[in-house]
């Protein structure tokens, strides 16, 4: 058996996976946000941004939002909540307004 989720990604998230929303396919009668989360991680063109919306734990910052069906992660029992064939996970960072094209210029310049 496999399940297939919806995530939506907005603000900077659209552009560090190039798109607005990705179908994900899992083997198995559940998934965890965790999980989700992780593989997202590893198909991120660019894995600066994370740093600011994760902490070493792979716990989300108060600089993201996770919704799930259109409640909090938290709500639904944080991230090792069984996401379940056709649930839609909306993230949502609260870093908006230049932040990804700021960074990735000051890491470009020479010290």
């Amino acid at each position: 058996m496999s399940i297939s989720i919806k995530v939506k990604f907005l603000g900077v998230l659209e552009n560090v996976f190039g798109t607005k929303e990705r179908k994900m396919t899992v083997e198995g009668e559940f998934i965890s946000l965790r999980r989700v989360l992780s593989e997202l991680q590893q198909q991120a063109k660019d894995n600066t941004i994370f740093s600011e919306l994760f902490d070493l734990q792979g716990n989300p910052k108060r600089s993201l939002i996770i919704l799930i069906n259109g409640a909090t992660h938290e709500a639904l029992g944080g991230l090792d909540v069984s996401l379940r064939d056709g649930d839609e996970v909306v993230l949502l960072p609260t870093i908006h307004g230049g932040w990804f094209s700021q960074k990735n210029k000051r890491s470009h310049v020479q010290k």
